[in-house]
């Protein structure tokens, strides 16, 4: 999964859908975080990914991060719809 132009903008109606409005700037940053993360899994290695994770999950609150897959998965449905 790669940041694309159409995930952008899955990413931000998730975001208006699901996430608390004084969340929303945080959860996005580390879903963009966990979406790079992602990338560098395909493209880097595990243990790049690894180290990747690990920076992210001390970066944002259990909370944010949380919000973060939800988007996250709430905006790939979005680009599975018709």
């Amino acid at each position: 999964m790669a940041l694309t132009k159409e995930l952008s903008k899955a990413l931000n109606q998730a975001l208006l859908d699901i996430c608390p409005e004084n969340l929303r700037a945080e959860v996005k940053k580390a879903a963009t975080d966990t979406i790079n993360a992602r990338a560098c899994r395909t493209m880097g290695g595990r243990s790049a990914a690894a180290s990747m994770f690990k920076k992210i999950n001390q970066k944002y609150s259990a909370e944010v991060s949380a919000y973060a897959h939800e988007v996250i998965d709430w905006a790939d449905d979005i680009l599975e719809l018709p």
